[in-house]
């Protein structure tokens, strides 16, 4: 069976959960795109955007006509032409600028800001999920290579049973069903092996895709899992009430529907303008008093626009926009509640993790010495080769308890990273 215990010929890229979260940060494909959306709102907030600034446009036009006229005047007079030619022709630059809009300019720039903060969280949000994501990947695979290296141990002991069981059948201290009985074992244990080794290419592509990775590209971690100091409940409490990403996504967004008031409001009162242009006009008729007319220079002025009635538009718009205050407000509400449900939930896990972590060590430490006293006496012939097998199922469970539960640990520490806002500096600082 020496066959399945070499390794992949492509060369083994050690690595952290540090450079994990590095590489995540960097190249994940939903980070990226979050923060495009992220750069767009930044954009959008501007002054200019909000109205602040005055707009200047520039307009020129250029008619001809040709038209058939008649003209009669009151002394009498006919003038008539058929295809006469009319040209005119205008340009010029004008200024136009809002003073007040009751308030709408100010409401527009902070809704504008408050959508810049709120992209901001989004894509803190996104980051924390597929951080969390690839992490839960990095110590399911530590669990599993943990578990990998016990199933490497076993094939050696079941190999070396059924080469014993081989050599006592030849010399007839024992029966050819012993002796088959250990090659079934054998077998059993190999495709164990196999699924474990086929478990871990698949959840190592999955990380790979995770962090935006080559498909090419081996790794091997370069972490131990191991367990940390007990996290207090009121510390993580604490920092989750003051920087829990949902929390305060839920915030700014009761923040933006009180702005959505404030902007509906403003329809109520009147818009002030100031406008000045620099014009330059020229007109030429074939037929008609005047042959031709110019008029060059600027004018100014100011425009003032009351909406007296609409159809009680605005207190229709005033009151949704309430509504969507008083939603907000309950959401705000809701995801308070959850946090604390959730937290409460997730800290008991993480304490049962952490004891069942202590537990099953020391199991794993029993079953390993089990298993060595159990070789020894297999070999002197003090037991037999059922026995050893059931001393070596139990080590193989042991082992496979621990690291589970070493995995569940972790990713109970994560969960609460994530609750309590710290998730992204807890991984991008991680030192194991």
């Amino acid at each position: 069976m020496g066959f399945m215990l070499a390794t992949t010929s492509n060369a083994q890229v050690p690595i952290t959960l540090h450079q994990v979260a590095d590489s995540v940060l960097a190249n994940n494909y939903s980070i990226r795109l979050i923060r495009i959306d992220a750069a767009v709102a930044t954009e959008q907030n501007t002054l200019g955007a909000a109205g602040y600034y005055p707009s200047i446009s520039l307009n020129g036009t250029q008619q001809n006509s040709l038209v058939n006229t008649r003209q009669e005047f009151f002394n009498g007079d006919i003038r008539s032409a058929d295809g006469a030619l009319n040209q005119s022709a205008s340009l010029g630059i004008r200024l136009d600028w809002t003073l007040f809009q009751g308030f709408y300019v100010q409401s527009i720039r902070d809704e504008l800001q408050l959508k810049e903060e709120a992209a901001a969280l989004q894509t803190i949000l996104t980051m924390e999920a597929e951080l969390y994501e690839a992490s839960r990947l990095y110590y399911e695979i530590a669990a599993r290579e943990q578990l990998f290296m016990s199933l490497d141990t076993v094939l050696i002991y079941s190999q070396l049973r059924a080469d014993l069981a081989k050599k006592k059948m030849e010399l007839g201290k024992t029966s050819r069903l012993d002796y088959l009985q250990s090659l079934l074992d054998l077998n059993a244990d190999s495709a164990r092996w196999l699924q474990e080794r086929s478990m871990l290419i698949n959840l190592k592509t999955q990380l790979k895709q995770k962090m935006g990775a080559s498909p090419s590209i081996s790794y091997t971690l370069n972490d131990t899992m191991r367990a940390l100091s007990i996290f207090p409940y009121e510390e993580l409490r604490a920092n989750g009430m003051r920087q829990n990403t949902q929390l305060r996504n839920s915030k700014l967004q009761e923040v933006l529907a009180v702005n959505g008031i404030r902007t509906a409001k403003s329809q109520r009162y009147p818009s002030l303008g100031l406008f000045s242009e620099y014009s330059f006009i020229s007109s030429q008729s074939a037929v008609g008093i005047l042959k031709s007319n110019q008029s060059l220079g600027p004018a100014a002025g100011v425009g003032l626009t009351y909406n007296l009635f609409n159809g009680s538009q605005v207190n229709r718009e005033v009151a949704v926009a309430k509504l969507k205050r008083e939603g907000a407000s309950i959401q705000r509400e809701n995801v308070e509640y959850s946090f604390e449900m959730e937290l409460i939930q997730a800290y008991e896990e993480y304490l049962l993790q952490y004891r069942l972590v202590e537990f099953e060590q020391s199991n794993v430490v029993l079953a390993r010495e089990n298993v060595k006293l159990a070789q020894i006496q297999l070999n002197a012939g003090s037991i037999n080769a059922f026995q050893f097998r059931d001393v070596q199922q139990i080590s193989i469970e042991s082992e496979g308890r621990y690291a589970n539960a070493l995995y569940n640990l972790k990713r109970s520490e994560l969960e609460l990273m994530r609750l309590s806002g710290g998730l992204v500096n807890y991984i991008t600082q991680h030192k194991d």
